[in-house]
């Protein structure tokens, strides 16, 4: 899930600007600033150095180990009393991790590739390709799906393949320009790229983009999308492990699809938007007229986003926001979270609570949440 490393500008996108229009239903707009009964939270900075040192950039629990990408390398700990293990890829900036049906340590490196570690090996293997900025393991397999600036690297049975993306649409020179990438519970995989997203079931593609305009000199085009996306530059998608819903992180709030299976129905779909801008002419010049959002999120730019069951977990540049029944709970420094900046999120369940690991720009936090009083 991940992952937030994409410092693009609107102009890059396209050399024009564009932007999401964003719609949905209106979530009651409500927020709480303080640590609920049913949340406890512990922050800790893993790292000498202070905060400087401490910028985690990716998370993930397996081999009853918290593994840790960071911009310096790979740390292990144990997950509950968060004591050092091990170390790896020294100096590298490890931005993605996942983990295979053999147990298989991915690691997705920045400008390097794809490293793996085998369950009885101790040292990290390169697969000479990739590029990654996103991995996502099929469920079941060891096949890493990577989202790459030339389309989808697969990784599987120790060998490269290139998946390339049909172009379609008005931007279809950026088809292949691919930021995010998941499967959901029914095998479609959707494909986040820097204009729009595409599905691909048994081999065929769909192009699905928000409401967009183009800006080009002194001159304002709306166009509409053909799906209630809120952007159509996606930063992250993840899917909700217990009734399969999806979650699209873009440049225009956090949409959330509940059924992939119903994607053409508008009632399927909800976007959390926060205060914005729209240009519009105004007596002849391009003017940025507000726009209020329909909740406390502090931008349209979602970096990243988890759910399980009801609750919905945002990352932005300000902090942790839960969204459940209309309401949300903030986190940030303010209120003991190790850093303003959410990088990554991985959830485990337990028999009595689900554990929230935050990696953030300042350390990780960890959020325990008892179910009987959820």
């Amino acid at each position: 899930m991940q992952r937030r490393l994409f410092a693009i500008t609107i102009a890059q996108i396209l050399s024009v600007f564009i932007c999401g229009c964003v719609g949905g239903s209106q979530p009651k707009k409500s927020v709480s600033e303080k640590e609920t009964k049913a949340t406890k939270i512990e922050s800790k900075e893993l790292f000498d150095g202070g905060f400087a040192t401490n910028n985690l950039l990716s998370v993930l629990v397996a081999r009853n180990e918290l593994w840790v990408g960071t911009e310096r390398g790979l740390f292990t700990f144990h997950p509950k009393t968060l004591k050092p293990y091990e170390s790896y890829l020294s100096g590298e900036k490890v931005v993605d991790l996942a983990v295979g049906a053999s147990g298989t340590i991915y690691a997705a490196v920045e400008d390097k590739g794809l490293y793996y570690l085998p369950t009885a090996e101790s040292k990290f293997y390169a697969t000479q390709g990739g590029k990654p900025r996103k991995i996502f393991v099929a469920e079941g397999t060891d096949d890493v799906y990577c989202a790459t600036a030339n389309g989808i690297g697969l990784w599987s049975n120790s060998m490269w393949q290139r998946i390339e993306i049909p172009p379609m649409g008005e931007f279809a020179s950026r088809a292949n320009d691919v930021t995010s990438l998941a499967f959901d519970k029914k095998g479609t995989l959707w494909i986040g790229t820097n204009f729009g997203l595409y599905r691909r079931k048994a081999g065929s593609y769909e192009f699905l983009y928000g409401n967009y305009q183009i800006i080009q000199g002194n001159s304002v085009v709306n166009h509409a999308g053909n799906s209630p996306l809120g952007g159509n530059l996606f930063f992250d998608i993840s899917v909700n492990p217990e009734h399969g819903g999806l979650m699209f992180s873009t440049n225009g709030g956090l949409s959330l699809l509940k059924n992939p299976d119903n994607y053409k129905s508008p009632g399927e779909w909800q976007t959390l938007t926060g205060d914005h801008t729209q240009t519009r002419m105004d007596l002849g010049r391009l003017v940025e007229h507000p726009i209020k959002g329909n909740s406390p999120l502090p931008s349209n730019f979602i970096k990243t986003a988890y759910g399980y069951g009801d609750l919905v977990l945002i990352g932005t540049d300000s902090g942790l926001f839960l969204f459940k029944d209309g309401k949300f709970e903030k986190y940030g420094l303010e209120n003991q979270l190790a850093g303003d900046t959410i990088h990554d999120l991985y959830h485990q369940s337990n028999v009595d609570s689900d554990v929230i690991y935050v990696a953030t720009n300042g350390g990780l936090s960890i959020l325990t949440r008892m179910r009987d009083a959820q």
